[in-house]
């Protein structure tokens, strides 16, 4: 829902070419940028309806690269968001090199999300469980100790992080990604770890701890992008097992260069048969005339597979929009 692969590479662009620069001189750059969500929502179950505007994560920041040598540069970052609290996001600061990759420390968000899977939805697609966690999804998704390593090179790239436990009063999270393509094949594979001792968050107390294994291929065939994620989540709650599997399969269609059709089914198997299966499938269309903005319509059905103990199957349909500069 907040990202998708084919996404991250046109945000990339439309970021580096909207964003409006403060400073821009042969020492260094520093860039204003944002991004402005907004959606109406329609959603039903069998014995409810509610419609919602859902102002999503908008944001702003800034991005600063400072030349310090030839070969090296001094790189920070800071976003916020722009709902009513102005919450902080982001605030790290590191050095960047292109031969060697970049290191930087400070607040940023969840490595898995930032690489993200098949998932190819602006408003209905979920990570949580299909992806990766439940904690690291929803009340750890901000490490707020983090060190990262980023390294792109022309046939790959390798990109780390760690956030200290500092004595155990945050959660130790860890995590390692790389990818490689083949032609018009694109893949990449990840881990993701987690633990937090005496944790109390949604319906789980005490110690939880978890890896999240992530496989991702896409391939582009003409106007069309194919994708396929398989998640595996190892998850230990309190001494007893959590764990489940997910499949996650996604398409999206150029009909012309302003127009995609997109839809995607992600499916989690639970193993533990006391917690319900999960079905979720979305199908919409996006209309982008310019880099800096985009509207859509998009349908969603999302059913937990157990009546009476678990949320009732929910249809809905939301129409966003996206302003980025």
């Amino acid at each position: 829902m907040k990202k998708t692969l084919l996404a991250l590479a046109v945000l990339a662009a439309a970021g580096s070419a909207n964003a409006a620069e403060i400073v821009k001189n042969d020492s260094g750059t520093v860039d204003f940028y944002g991004q402005i969500r907004e959606a109406i929502t329609y959603e039903t179950t069998d014995n409810s309806s509610e419609t919602a505007i859902d102002e999503g994560s908008s944001r702003a920041g800034i991005n600063a690269s400072w030349k310090l040598t030839d070969s090296l540069n001094l790189i920070g970052n800071v976003e916020f968001g722009l709902t009513n609290d102005m919450n902080g996001r982001k605030n790290w600061i590191g050095v960047a090199s292109d031969e060697y990759g970049s290191l930087y420390f400070g607040r940023n968000a969840l490595l898995a999300d930032d690489v993200y899977g098949a998932e190819y939805s602006w408003y209905y697609g979920i990570a949580d469980k299909a992806l990766y966690d439940h904690e690291v999804a929803n009340d750890d998704y901000w490490q707020k100790n983090s060190i990262n390593y980023d390294l792109y090179k022309d046939n790959f790239w390798v990109r780390a992080q760690y956030n200290l436990d500092e004595s155990k009063s945050a959660p130790t999270e860890g995590a390692l990604f790389a990818g490689t393509a083949f032609g018009d094949l694109k893949v990449h594979a990840g881990v993701t770890y987690y633990h937090s001792n005496d944790l109390t968050s949604g319906n789980y107390t005490g110690d939880i701890e978890s890896t999240s294994t992530e496989l991702t291929g896409e391939y582009t065939v003409g106007d069309a992008l194919i994708g396929v994620t398989y998640a595996h989540i190892d998850r230990n709650v309190n001494d007893a097992d959590d764990d489940s599997d997910a499949i996650n399969l996604a398409t999206s269609y150029n009909i012309s260069k302003a127009t995609a059709v997109y839809g995607g089914y992600q499916f989690v198997k639970m193993q533990d048969e006391d917690n319900a299966d999960l079905n979720n499938v979305y199908l919409g269309v996006s209309y982008r005339p310019v880099t800096w903005a985009l509207t859509y319509v998009e349908y969603g059905f999302q059913d937990s597979g157990v009546n009476g103990t678990q949320p009732e199957a929910r249809n809905g349909l939301a129409v966003g929009a996206r302003v980025y500069w």
